[in-house]
C-alpha cells in the first residue's frame, strides 16, 4: 500500500478531566473521500478540528507524509474547510468570496480567473456578481466549496456541510459534491451525523462512539459486516434476538436451532445477541414461527412487525407484492433467513450513545 497521505497516531484531546478524543490511530489515503460518523457527542467535529489545527490535540501526533504537524498553526497547514454554517462573506461578491483565499498569492486578473473556472466547476457560471444573501442554502454552500478549493488545498475537511439544507436539496448535492471530490482528485474528510450521506458518498467509513473509533471500512463493510453492536445498530436498521450457542457451529433462537456457515469465536454455552437485517429475513413454509404484530405500508416495500416463540420482536422489509399471501395482525408467520448474513455479538445492553 501506497505512504497515507495523513497519519494519526494515538491521539489523544481531553478538555479538563474529560476525554473527548482517545487513543485515535488512524490513516488517510491521498484521493480517498472519508467520513467521520457517528452521533453528537462521539469526537467526530472534535477529530476534524483537530486536523484542522482549529483545536489542537492534547496528546499524539499528526503527520503529513514525512512531516509531523501536531503544532503547526491551522493556516499553515494548507487545508481547505468547510463549515456547516459556510461562513461566506456577506459584503463581497461571490466571485470575490472564492477569490478570497487567493488574495497575495495570486494577482488579481489569475485569482479572479481561479474563482471563475471554480464557479464553472461546481455550477455557478453567471453568480459571479451576486451576493450570498441573493443565494440560496445549496448556492452558498457550493460558493464555500469553491472558496475551500481554490487555494488548491492538500487535504478538504467538511464539518457537516450539508444539515442545514432541505432533504431534497441534500441528496441532489451530495452527489454533485462527490463527483466533484473525483474529479479533482482531492483528498476529503467530511463529517456527518447522517449514515445516508456516509453510504453514498464515502470510500471508507470511521464509525465513532464516545471519542473512540468503533470500524473503519468501506460503506458495504460497515453496513454488512460490523464489528460491534453500536455499529450494526447506528448504520441502518438491525434486528437483535437474544441467543445461544449450543457449539461453535449451531445457533439457538427463540428455540430454534440454525446451522452457522462457519465456528463462531464467542464461547458456546454463554448468552449471545444475533443481528439480522431487516430486509434479510424472509416469509417461508417452515422455519421460525411468528406471529404478525403490525404492517406498515412503504410504497415500494411493508415493513412488518413479528414476534417470535420466545417473545423477541423483529422487523421485516417485504416487496409490497408480498401483501397478498399476508395472514391478518395476529397471524401466524414463519421465518426464515441465510446464516451468513447473521452477526454474533456478546450479550450485553447496547450504548445509549447508539440511540442518541
Amino acid at each position: 500500500m501506497t505512504e497515507p497521505l495523513l497519519r494519526i497516531r494515538k491521539l489523544q484531546k481531553r478538555y479538563g478531566q474529560a476525554i473527548a478524543l482517545d487513543r485515535i490511530h488512524l490513516d488517510v489515503q491521498a484521493g480517498e473521500f472519508l467520513c467521520f460518523l457517528g452521533p453528537s457527542g462521539c469526537g467526530k467535529t472534535t477529530l476534524l478540528r483537530a486536523i484542522a489545527g482549529l483545536d489542537p490535540q492534547s496528546a499524539g501526533s499528526i503527520h503529513q507524509g514525512e512531516a509531523e504537524i501536531s503544532a503547526l498553526p491551522a493556516e499553515k497547514r494548507g487545508f481547505g474547510i468547510v463549515f456547516q454554517s459556510y461562513a461566506l462573506f456577506p459584503n463581497l461578491t461571490v466571485l470575490d468570496n472564492v477569490a478570497y483565499g487567493l488574495v497575495g498569492k495570486l494577482p488579481r486578473a489569475e485569482r479572479e480567473a481561479r474563482a471563475r473556472e471554480l464557479l464553472a466547476t461546481v455550477g455557478l457560471e453567471g453568480f459571479e456578481r451576486k451576493y450570498p444573501a441573493q443565494c440560496s442554502g445549496g448556492q452558498q454552500q457550493r460558493v464555500a466549496l469553491a472558496r475551500a478549493l481554490a487555494p488548491k488545498p492538500g487535504l478538504l475537511l467538511l464539518d457537516e456541510p450539508l444539515s442545514a439544507l432541505d432533504a431534497r436539496v441534500r441528496v441532489h448535492l451530495r452527489s454533485q459534491i462527490k463527483a466533484l471530490q473525483a474529479q479533482l482528485g482531492v483528498t476529503t474528510i467530511m463529517v456527518t451525523h447522517d449514515q445516508e450521506e456516509a453510504l453514498t458518498m464515502a470510500d471508507r467509513i470511521v464509525v465513532m462512539n464516545r471519542g473512540e473509533i468503533e470500524q473503519v471500512g468501506t460503506p458495504y463493510e460497515i453496513y454488512e459486516q460490523p464489528r460491534t453492536r453500536f455499529v450494526a445498530d447506528f448504520v441502518g436498521a438491525m434486528n437483535f434476538l437474544p441467543a445461544r450457542l449450543r457449539n461453535a457451529s449451531l445457533l439457538e433462537v427463540a428455540g430454534t436451532l440454525i446451522e452457522l456457515p462457519q465456528p463462531a469465536s464467542l464461547l458456546p454455552g454463554l448468552p449471545i445477541t444475533a443481528g439480522i437485517r431487516p430486509e434479510r429475513v424472509r416469509l417461508a413454509a417452515s422455519g421460525l414461527p411468528a406471529t404478525l404484530l403490525a404492517r406498515e405500508f412503504l410504497g415500494s416495500q411493508l415493513r412488518l412487525l413479528a414476534r417470535l416463540a420466545d417473545g423477541s420482536e423483529l422487523q421485516l422489509l417485504l416487496p409490497v407484492e408480498a401483501a397478498a399471501g399476508l395472514p391478518e395482525v395476529g397471524g401466524a408467520l414463519a421465518l426464515d433467513f441465510n446464516p451468513d448474513y447473521l452477526r454474533l455479538f456478546p450479550a450485553e445492553p447496547l450504548s445509549e450513545s447508539a440511540t442518541a
